[in-house]
């Protein structure tokens, strides 16, 4: 560690810079990955995941660059070449065998659950130093990428609950608008059932639209 500006004691630009330079390892990993995806995305969905991972990489970079010489500024050497990335990451390699887009959807939005629990646990470290600068950077790296995350676990819900829907009204047919009102309440609570399988494997939390519970209790009232 070399002298600089900051009035924090040695040891904690220490403790500081070392997480960040670990997460700069998982966010340029995580910037690589978001770009094999934004290369590779094939599907129905391409014309709006295309540019949306490209947002993604784009913000990405800027975060990366604000960490690496946070990293700097409390007198480390910010960390990240490629080798020292494949090192230092804490993220799963990427499928590069994936194509499909919503595969892709489903890779990244792991993946930013990991880097984000990490950016976590570097801000609640830097609190506990307190050092400000850090937690307000770290802060604005969360609120961006929280929101990214909802954002492809949104993607994936919306997609497969119409494909869940078309799929139980394929399967029952037009019996829901021609069979008697007890048929037709059955056709609906299967229906729900359907969505709501489809929504958990999908995303791993159960949706209001699919809850099969809702379903039964709006049949009997």
């Amino acid at each position: 560690m070399y002298k600089t500006p900051s009035n924090l004691p040695e040891a904690a630009r220490t403790d500081i810079a070392r997480v960040l330079n670990e997460r700069l390892a998982d966010g340029l990993d995580l910037h690589s990955q978001i770009k094999v995806a934004h290369w590779n995305v094939r599907g129905p969905q391409f014309p709006s995941l295309h540019p949306l991972f490209e947002q993604f990489a784009t913000q990405l970079a800027v975060h990366n660059d604000a960490i690496a010489e946070r990293a700097v500024t409390l007198g480390a050497h910010a960390i990240g070449t490629a080798r020292q990335v494949a090192k230092g990451s804490k993220l799963p390699e990427y499928p590069t065998d994936t194509s499909r887009d919503l595969d892709h959807v489903k890779a990244l939005a792991e993946r930013f659950e990991v880097y984000l629990g990490g950016v976590r646990e570097a801000r609640t470290l830097a609190a506990e130093k307190r050092d400000d600068e850090t937690v307000d950077l770290l802060t604005g790296v969360l609120t961006e990428f929280e929101k990214n995350a909802w954002f492809l676990r949104a993607r994936r819900l919306s997609v497969v609950i119409v494909a869940a829907a078309i799929e139980a009204d394929r399967r029952f047919g037009q019996r829901a608008t021609r069979c008697e009102p007890r048929g037709a309440a059955e056709h609906a609570t299967e229906a729900r059932r359907v969505v709501h399988r489809r929504s958990v494997a999908a995303v791993g939390v159960q949706t209001e639209a699919a809850a099969p519970d809702e379903g039964l209790r709006s049949s009997a009232s």
